[in-house]
């Protein structure tokens, strides 16, 4: 149809049905010509003529997200393009109709009707609506390592609270640590949390993995308006693995536009990652989103809490197994919650198909290849470190000149502990707790062994130390 050479002698009926479908459907082929068929399918072969009426052409979006699309994305295009029809529109309506019967299409293929009819009913095979109920806060072991986390997630679940009745309300939840940490666990226990307290709400769990494979199998079958109202349908959405989209741009644009248009229809998205939003090869404008609500870190989890989450499964298998034993599993396996999970489980699966008691020589013997795998070797600088959290003061105090009479007993304590588990020579030593001579390092020695000497007990506390900082360094 060339624009060009208008007819001057369309015939008017009733609400300008005639000319209107005349200039509605050449703007459609202008429109294909334009941006060719995918943006034409995805976008346009969804909307409908309604009328033309004095200048005014009012066009039908099957959907608000529809409209707001193309007014944001195509608008200024289609006034220029309809500026070439003489005069005939000088304003452009793009209403949403909830009765599809009232709306006259355009002339359609039939694959392209079924499309728009389609487009009203939301297919969400592809999203995961159902959750483990294993994963709960109740079954949640809480330390000081992810207590940040758990708070925020249970406020994000409305836990002893409204939904939206919060007293510290947010929309984007970002939890970030290593594998194997819990962060699943509270995706999963914030969606269980919120299907149970308001079942009427529409939650969904869905990986990067799962996104990136939907996203793409949308738009090859040209089904990227349901995916689309798929996701902005919902009321949370609990993303999982959000670095696995780093180099995809596309994917990422999408996710963007994904959380703007629930943040705006005042809906909750909590993502999942292995690193802050900081640290993440994303483009500025999704980067910015994600980090603009609470940001909570779950950190490597230490002796305590690992040793509390084997008593808790154990509990949960309902299986006694001595102190000792826990002990020893939360020293040498600190890595991450689910290896020492895993771990737990193969001592009791051997025990249990060989009919032997739990012992801790059994333990040893199961468990050594993972228990080697997890040994690495101790410097004097992490032993520091781990003296200083555990002892309540800061690695620049220890390092520091003050005589103060604590300061000087932990320096004690790390130049012994130094010389028993690693291999580090006198110098080294010295050289690494500030400057400390030769001379100076062996009298520190002397002085920790001679307190050793006068208190016995001492040696227990001793053995009690050099566990947690042998599971603390391994847990950095």
């Amino acid at each position: 149809m060339d624009l060009n050479h208008l007819p001057h002698n369309l015939v008017l009926d009733k609400d300008g049905v005639n000319e209107g479908m005349f200039v509605y459907n050449a703007l459609l082929e202008k429109i294909k010509e334009e941006y060719g068929n995918t943006v034409f399918t995805n976008w346009f072969a969804h909307m409908a003529f309604k009328s033309l009426s004095d200048q005014t052409l009012t066009i039908v979006a099957p959907s608000k997200f529809v409209r707001e699309w193309v007014i944001l994305n195509y608008f200024t295009k289609i006034y220029k393009i309809l500026e070439l029809f003489n005069g005939l529109v000088k304003r452009i309506d793009i209403i949403v109709e909830t009765s599809p019967s009232s709306i006259e299409l355009p002339v359609l293929s039939n694959s392209q009707v079924n499309k728009v009819e389609a487009v009203t009913e939301i297919d969400k095979s592809d999203f995961s609506f159902s959750f483990d109920t294993r994963f709960s806060f109740e079954n949640f072991a809480v330390g000081f390592s992810n207590k940040m986390a758990f708070s925020a997630a249970q406020n994000m679940a409305g836990f002893n609270h409204n939904w939206h009745s919060s007293a510290i309300n947010y929309n984007i939840l970002f939890i970030h640590g290593a594998v194997g940490m819990g962060k699943t666990h509270l995706l999963y226990a914030i969606a269980n949390s919120i299907s149970k307290a308001y079942p009427e709400k529409s939650i969904c769990y869905l990986s990067a993995e799962k996104f990136m494979h939907r996203y793409m199998m949308a738009v090859r079958k040209n089904e990227l308006i349901n995916f689309k109202e798929n996701l902005r349908s919902l009321d949370i959405l609990l993303f999982d693995d959000l670095q696995f989209i780093c180099d995809k741009s596309s994917t990422q644009k999408e996710f963007a536009n994904t959380i703007n248009a629930l943040i705006e229809s005042n809906k909750k998205i909590v993502i999942a990652c292995d690193r802050s939003p900081y640290n993440l090869d994303l483009d500025p404008r999704t980067k910015s989103r994600v980090a603009s609500g609470v940001i909570a870190e779950i950190q490597a989890a230490d002796f305590n809490l690992r040793l509390n989450i084997l008593k808790q499964k154990s509990n949960l298998m309902q299986i006694t197994i001595e102190d000792e034993i826990l002990s020893y599993l939360a020293t040498s396996i600190s890595s991450n919650i689910r290896e020492l999970e895993g771990s737990l489980n193969k001592l009791v699966t051997y025990c249990s198909l060989n009919e032997m008691p739990i012992t801790l020589e059994t333990c040893k013997n199961t468990l050594k290849d993972c228990i080697k795998a997890h040994e690495q070797d101790v410097s004097v600088a992490k032993i520091i470190q781990a003296v200083a959290d555990l002892s309540g003061v800061t690695k620049v105090e220890i390092l520091s000149k003050s005589r103060l009479a604590k300061l000087v007993y932990l320096r004690q304590m790390v130049a012994y502990l130094a010389k028993e588990i690693t291999k580090s020579s006198l110098q080294e030593i010295g050289k690494q707790l500030g400057g400390k001579d030769h001379a100076t390092i062996i009298y520190y020695i002397r002085q920790f062994e001679q307190k050793i000497e006068r208190r016995p007990a001492i040696k227990d506390e001793l053995d009690n130390i050099k566990k947690l900082v042998k599971g603390h360094i391994m847990a950095r």
